[in-house]
């Protein structure tokens, strides 16, 4: 008991007797408070706080100050290029499009090559060569997609 210390080493680290130290002191029929540290006591507490600040109700009633207000703090600009606060989408851009482009094959209507569409297309339409007298064959059709040769493989064979 004089040595404040049980084996569940609570009264060690919070220098309160623990539940076992104080079943040991009323045993002893003594006052478990006098096994208390002194950091516990009334006496300490109110010498401790008896010049505390009291607080200032509102800014109104502060002192006013001789020194200088403060401003913010000075920012220096970091080396390197500066950072957007936001990321472009990836799918927007400048060769977003482009890159969708390559993996569709294009066929040209009016001739029905590929690599280009009608209105790139360098061969004349049948009214400019009729009146420019050039002889133009028959534009060559495109197989019917996969869709349509079901469709008229079913017409067929329904008849």
């Amino acid at each position: 008991m004089e040595k404040r210390n049980c084996t569940c080493r609570l009264w060690e680290v919070s220098s309160i007797p623990c539940c076992h130290a104080i079943a040991a002191i009323l045993l002893r029929n003594e006052d478990p408070r006098e096994y208390l540290n002194v950091c516990y006591s009334r006496q300490l507490f109110l010498k401790l706080y008896q010049n505390v600040l009291q607080p200032i109700s509102g800014e109104d009633h502060w002192p006013p100050s001789i020194m200088p207000e403060l401003g913010p703090p000075v920012t220096v600009a970091q080396p390197g290029k500066r950072r957007k606060a936001r990321r472009k989408d990836t799918t927007k851009g400048k060769n977003h499009s482009r890159k969708l482009r390559r993996r569709i094959i294009i066929h040209c209507k009016k001739c029905g090559e590929v690599g280009h569409n009608a209105a790139t297309c360098k061969q004349p339409t049948n009214e400019q060569s009729q009146q420019q007298g050039h002889c133009l064959t028959e534009p060559r059709r495109l197989q019917p997609t996969t869709r349509k040769r079901r469709q008229i493989i079913s017409a067929t064979t329904q008849d």
